[in-house]
Parts: C-alpha cells; structure tokens; sequence
C-alpha cells in the first residue's frame, strides 16, 4: 500500500506540473554494517521554472531478514537563490502517511557544499520539528565518478 502511494504521489506531481524532464538516480547509497544494510535512492527533477520534486527511498535489511523502508516525496519551490520553500510527504511502516511544511538551504562552493533542511508535521495530531544538515565534500575523480564524503547530522 504505501509503495502504491509514493507511485500515485509522483503521477499526480507530474500531471500538475505538465512536462517532467526524464530523471536519473541522483544519488544511490549502499552502506553495510555489522547488524544491517541499507540502500538509500534518491531521484530528483526540475518540473517548472523554479519548482523542483525529490523522491527518496531508504530500505534496510538486517540479517534475520527484517526489512523496513522510509520514504518521502518533497515538492520544492525556489524563493531565493538559495532557500526553497519545501512541502514534503513522508511515508513510514506502521506509522503512514505524514505531510510536512518547511524550508530547505543549498549552497555549493567548488567542490564543497551546505545543505540544511527544517521541517513541521502538518496534521493536527501532535506538534513535532526536524532538521537535517548535510557539510559536503565531492572531488570528481573522472567525468562521471566522484568521491562523496557527507557529514550528516
């Protein structure tokens, strides 16, 4: 069910936002560790001048075969260079469908950049924050490979 939502989330962007320019995994990241493993996606486009989509998905796996997932669908609108204003959908097992408003910073500086992202819950169940901020470095190290390295908080 929640896979159908994320789908049905990304149509319907498309279809209110006309033409959608093809996209490409922006990123893809697998991380293993001692108790699980992780793939975390993410696919962005520019679908009108100034408004942007970003999908991301995390699935884990431990290994007794536990699997969770975590997604979200954020629908971005430039009022700055670099501030967007920022209405995200997450999507979360047991817990569903969370709808949340915020503000999102991007600057890049050579091969280094700031990312910052302050989000609120939007339902009238309880009152709840997040922020995420990302510090990163990405030397290129051929015309399509580059090194990645994030400090995420």
């Amino acid at each position: 069910m929640k896979q159908k939502l994320t789908g049905i989330t990304a149509v319907v962007a498309a279809l209110f936002f006309g033409d959608v320019k093809p996209v490409e995994a922006q990123t893809v990241e697998v991380m293993m560790g001692n108790k699980s493993s992780a793939l975390d996606v993410k696919v962005g486009a520019e679908v009108a001048p100034r408004t942007g989509i970003l999908f991301r998905d995390i699935t884990t796996a431990d290994y007794e075969n536990q699997v969770d997932n975590f997604g979200l669908f954020d629908i971005n609108f430039r009022l700055f260079d670099d501030l967007n204003a920022v209405y995200e959908t997450q999507f979360i097992p047991d817990t569903g469908v969370i709808p949340r408003a915020g503000f999102e910073y991007f600057k890049q500086l050579g091969e280094f950049s700031a990312y910052g992202l302050a989000t609120a819950g939007i339902t009238n169940d309880k009152a709840d924050a997040e922020f995420v901020g990302v510090l990163g470095y990405q030397p290129r190290l051929s015309r399509n490979v580059a090194l990645a390295l994030n400090l995420e908080v």
